[in-house]
């Protein structure tokens, strides 16, 4: 199933990022913030949220 949709994904020059969560992570790193971040509908979606964290200026 998910060969199938790599494959319709592919036809508007979008490629899943799986690594999302990570990226995320990395570019929050040393930044006053809370990162979250979760797949949903068994990895068909991501959901991230970077918040500021209180008093951080």
């Amino acid at each position: 199933m998910k060969s199938l949709l790599y494959r319709w994904l592919e036809q508007f020059h979008v490629t899943p990022r799986t690594d999302l969560g990570a990226a995320i992570r990395d570019l929050a790193e040393g930044q006053a913030v809370e990162v979250q971040h979760r797949e949903i509908f068994r990895g068909y979606a991501q959901i991230a949220r970077i918040r500021r964290l209180p008093n951080a200026g």
